[in-house]
């Protein structure tokens, strides 16, 4: 088990106590929480389930006075993980001191990586003070969840079901018996039989009793890649080809859409599409799509390297050249121009001031032009995964034999996968998991694409010469590697890349 949450159908072993409180569990009404705590006394050690420590993970508890006749020196909770082989590893000590009853519950937070990996039992322990004084000394938990940090209010959520059940029916109950919503219901006539409802459970019986189950969906059938219009150049490319070519959904054709746009700009003379590609560098992918429209598009590309802005004039056809303009992004303020498309070739992750940019995209361009974010990364910031798909991806990665886990950066055979957050001490990814909620609040998607859980760190350059195309041993590999992420992404996977097309949001 990878996650625990404290719930009053929780299973709890009482190790020692020689008094229990008149009942486990009981609502405290000063605390302001109107649903159960876990109640221990002075004395008493009490286990909960059992977890494995995964990366990312932490503790959250929330405690405080039961009552408000504490000792004078108070109490205390003492969070332990217990081993296999029953060493105690104290992880906090949290003080309740004498004349809290009556304020809010009090919150605390542990980080569990020290510990990632291992299988401990979680144990709380009620101490007596620092007098050893334990009359009174009741302690109330309200909550207490292991988990990642995305995953800390689901699991809050989930845990004291009967009770929020429960009062969820008496509320809502009671609610739609007022007149407001019984106005617009025809009570006269002849009396109507009361209606059957019929219990989920009675349903899925008659269907396991009468329907064969689904077939499970068949292993997609992978192209080797010399079967490939071009040889891909390593394990990445074919990697992220088998991904794309699988998936259902695909990413916008955005040179197909510039040739459009300039095809309906045409009708007017000598109206080519202004085209802003920000953050441009060599510009690879512009070069590529001016050579689809030639004169009919105005390039302008903006970048802070000099050097990276002349390579990129290179790229682009002698009777095409863009207009360079150097600037750091971060400063970009408006210079009285439209544009019809501005675009983002994987390179907002590197942005500092997220909030700046974007309002200046959205006021260059024009009432119907388009932002594109092309290949953008939106995984977790400092290009990090995030922790489930971490875990996930992770349990590939060590599964796999070491001659494809040998890092090239390092020399050495990586039992972990590596998720370093390289924001630290550089801009890459720095607001990345900022990107999709920032733009959403100031354009309208078009058509969006996102996809790669963790597929690209298996198959990064860390890792992407491990793997030889011409072999068919490395290349089933690959295939495998495709489905679980596949198989990962139709579960609820996080997606870390985006592509979209975008408009100005209406007013």
């Amino acid at each position: 088990m990878h996650e625990l949450y404290l719930s009053s159908d929780s299973h709890i072993e009482v190790e020692a106590g020689a008094a229990p409180p008149p009942s486990r569990w009981m609502t405290i009404g000063h605390s302001g929480v109107a649903r159960p705590a876990l109640l221990l006394l002075a004395g008493e050690r009490v286990r909960l389930g059992s977890i494995t420590i995964s990366s990312g993970q932490r503790m959250a508890v929330r405690y405080g006075a039961a009552h408000g006749n504490l000792s004078r020196d108070g109490a205390e909770l003492f969070i332990e993980l217990i081993d296999d082989k029953g060493g105690t590893h104290r992880i906090g000590a949290l003080k309740v001191p004498y004349g809290e009853f009556g304020l809010a519950p009090r919150h605390a937070y542990f980080d569990l990586s020290p510990w990632m990996g291992a299988q401990f039992t979680v144990r709380l322990v009620c101490g007596a003070g620092d007098a050893n004084d334990p009359r009174g000394d009741w302690i109330a938990i309200y909550d207490l969840a292991v988990g990642s940090e995305e995953r800390m209010g689901a699991l809050r959520a989930m845990a004291f079901r009967k009770e929020r059940i429960a009062n969820e029916i008496a509320h809502f109950s009671s609610v739609y018996d007022h007149s407001m919503y019984q106005g617009s219901l025809d009570r006269s006539g002849s009396a109507v039989p009361p209606a059957e409802c019929i219990p989920l459970h009675e349903l899925l019986a008659n269907a396991r009793a009468t329907q064969q189950q689904p077939a499970p969906p068949g292993r997609p059938e992978f192209p080797f890649p010399h079967q490939l219009a071009r040889f891909p150049s390593g394990a990445y490319e074919y990697a992220h080809h088998l991904l794309g070519s699988t998936l259902q959904a695909t990413a916008p054709d955005f040179g197909e859409r510039l040739v459009r746009a300039a095809e309906r700009l045409q009708a007017t003379p000598n109206k080519p599409v202004r085209i802003l590609s920000l953050c441009a560098g060599a510009a690879r992918i512009e070069a590529q799509f001016a050579s689809r429209v030639g004169d009919r598009a105005r390039w302008t590309l903006l970048d802070i390297s000099r050097d990276l802005l002349k390579s990129a004039a290179l790229n682009f056809p002698p009777d095409q050249q863009p207009r360079l303009i150097l600037a750091d992004v971060n400063e970009i303020r408006d210079f009285g121009e439209q544009y019809d498309i501005v675009m983002c070739v994987s390179a907002l992750h590197h942005v500092v001031e997220l909030e700046g940019v974007l309002n200046f995209i959205r006021d260059a361009l024009t009432d119907d032009g388009e932002f594109w974010s092309i290949g953008e990364a939106i995984g977790r910031s400092g290009n990090r995964l995030f922790d489930e798909d971490y875990r996930v991806g992770n349990s590939v990665f060590r599964a796999l034999p070491e001659r494809y886990r040998r890092n090239r950066n390092t020399g050495r055979v990586d039992e972990d996968l590596p998720n370093v957050d390289f924001s630290d001490a550089t801009f890459e990814g720095i607001r990345s998991d900022e990107i999709e909620p920032l733009l959403l609040h100031r354009f309208e998607p078009i058509a969006v694409y996102r996809r790669n859980c963790f597929l690209w760190r298996l198959v990064d350059l860390a890792y992407s010469d491990n793997y030889d195309l011409s072999r068919e041993g490395d290349v089933l590999r690959i295939h495998s590697l495709v489905e679980q992420e596949l198989a990962h992404f139709r579960n609820g996977g996080r997606p870390t890349e985006l592509h979209g097309t975008f408009r100005k949001r209406a007013l």
